[in-house]
């Protein structure tokens, strides 16, 4: 499998995992998941991928908000 292909696979994967989650407010809830890791683990090789990733679908304004205010 091309790696473009594992991490779309991957990426989804993860965006459903949040999905079920997105009742909690705790960060680590999204976090604490394979496919999370998975994406982590392949490295500075996908930043490419995630910045279009990013393009696509903007992360909730949220999700900043939330790291912000852990300062």
């Amino acid at each position: 499998m091309a790696l473009e292909d594992l991490f779309a696979q991957t990426v989804d994967e993860w965006k459903t995992h949040c999905y079920n989650k997105s009742f909690s407010s705790r960060t680590d809830d999204y976090l604490n998941c394979d496919a999370y890791r998975s994406i982590i683990l392949m490295g500075p090789q996908i930043l490419p991928l995630i910045y279009q990733e990013l393009k696509k679908e903007p992360p909730s304004q949220e999700y900043f908000t939330q790291k912000i205010n852990e300062f």
